[in-house]
Formats: C-alpha cells, sequence, structure tokens
C-alpha cells in the first residue's frame, strides 16, 4: 500500500512465497505508481525483518530507528527517478 504523499506503508508476502519475486513485483508497482503522481523519492519505515529486502531494492537509510506502533522501524528513501539501484546519497 502507497500513500498519496508518497510513502510506501505496506508491503507483506507470506512466508510461503518469500523469495519468488512477489514482494520485488509489488514494490515495483507502487514505485511506479508514485512516480506516475509525479514523486521523485518514496519513503518508508521498515521492520527489520524487512530492511534487507529494501536494501536490495536500492533503499537508503534515511534517519535513526523509531518505534511505530510497538515495533522497531528503520527510515529508509529511495530515488525513483535514479537509473542506478544504488542510488543512496551519503
Amino acid at each position: 500500500m502507497a500513500t498519496a504523499t508518497g510513502e510506501i506503508s505496506l508491503c507483506y508476502v507470506l512466508p510461503e512465497y518469500f523469495r519468488r519475486g512477489l514482494g520485488k513485483a509489488i514494490m515495483t508497482t507502487l514505485e511506479q505508481w508514485l512516480k506516475g503522481k509525479g514523486f521523485h523519492c518514496v519513503v518508508l519505515n521498515s521492520t527489520i525483518s524487512g530492511y534487507h529486502f529494501y536494501k536490495r531494492l536500492g533503499y537508503c537509510d534515511n534517519g535513526e530507528k523509531i518505534v511505530v506502533i510497538g515495533l522497531t522501524a528503520s527510515p529508509m528513501l529511495k530515488d525513483i527517478d535514479a537509473i542506478e539501484f544504488d542510488s543512496c546519497v551519503q
């Protein structure tokens, strides 16, 4: 799920469907939708379990960890206009 403010708020795949490309397909679709809405950068708050998944998709750390509804989350961002997946601004 993506919001009209450019944030991806949900991306979940059942464990039995992990590593089949479904999560990546969902994220690609959400990023394309947001790009079509005029966004150049996407933000999200990753759970600990999803952190490396988002890193592989080109997301970068975007601040200190936070607590959201009792869960530790890592704020992340991605420049969806960048050609390279490793578009992190250091």
